[in-house]
């Protein structure tokens, strides 16, 4: 589980809406993870993990069962779309996604969880997967995600701000360049020459060069208190707690079926013997009141 502080951004009740949304989770999907089989240890990304590599529980199977028969009467009488066929994230349309990116990304949804503490703003984030370690690493890689979009949607217009300047004094820089090569190109043209036009032409040149300087040196310092407040709107938000691997996993839904069919066959046992030593005990009694009322009659 991993664990943030956030301040100065906005609203934190947005975070878990964020987090939920398509697109995040489609950002997810290049993720790079290590998954370890029995006989290899396979590099891929969490796309190709959640397809062939994350096994479905039976109970999955059986609960989708009428979905699937859905899906299928459903196809009888809809015509076919090969984009809706198509396998694999190497092109992914964010406003229209193949039947299998959808899975893939309505799984990612229901394995994470984030909350927000109501006091103070702490969001937790909970990832369960079958590979703890993949949990971990992706419960971090949707904080680094997360904070990336906060700071982008706050720092947005000072932002603009800076790629305006950028551009400006890119411009003025170039400007101011070549009104030096021509003050420098002009002097070292007419040395020796003492006519009152070339001294002329040549104040002029140096004039326009200090004054493309001037432009340059002023939005040079534009640019710097631009990129100055960028750092200044930019939001802290601070992990807590990152996310950790648990030394040992959940108990799996299998497991815990099992041991309750066990706890429960132990009961009905004992519960059975409890009955039979009732039943035992009431015949007994009965026996005893049996004797007594046909005793012999004086």
């Amino acid at each position: 589980m991993n664990t943030l502080a956030m301040t100065d951004a906005m609203h934190p009740d947005l975070y878990p809406e964020i987090i939920k949304s398509q697109n995040f989770m489609i950002d997810l999907f290049d993720m790079p993870v290590t998954v370890e089989t029995r006989d290899s240890v396979v590099h891929t990304d969490l796309y190709d993990y959640m397809v062939n590599y994350t096994k479905a529980p039976w109970w999955g199977v059986i609960l989708g069962f009428p979905h699937v028969a859905m899906d299928w009467v459903k196809g009888l009488f809809e015509k076919e779309d090969p984009f809706d066929d198509a396998e694999g994230h190497e092109s992914v349309s964010r406003v229209r996604l193949t039947k299998e990116q959808e899975r893939v990304a309505l799984a990612l949804t229901k394995s994470i969880a984030a909350t927000v503490e109501k006091r103070t703003y702490v969001l937790k984030i909970k990832v369960k997967m079958q590979d703890r370690v993949i949990a971990a690493e992706v419960a971090n890689r949707i904080i680094d995600n997360l904070k990336a979009f906060v700071i982008e949607y706050r720092t947005e217009k000072a932002q603009e701000s800076v790629d305006y300047y950028q551009a400006v004094e890119e411009e003025t820089r170039a400007e101011y360049l070549k009104a030096q090569r021509e003050y420098s190109r002009y002097v070292d043209s007419h040395k020796g020459f003492v006519m009152q036009s070339s001294m002329v032409e040549q104040q002029r040149l140096q004039n326009e060069a200090s004054l493309k300087f001037q432009m340059y040196n002023q939005t040079a310092q534009n640019l710097l208190m631009a990129r100055a407040k960028v750092q200044l709107e930019a939001p802290v938000l601070v992990v807590i707690q990152p996310g950790m691997a648990p030394h040992k996993g959940s108990p799996s839904k299998v497991k815990l079926a099992m041991l309750w069919f066990v706890l429960g066959g132990i009961f009905g046992v004992f519960w059975l013997f409890v009955a039979q030593q009732k039943a035992e005990r009431n015949d007994k009694e009965n026996l005893q009141k049996d004797s007594k009322g046909t005793g012999p009659v004086a």
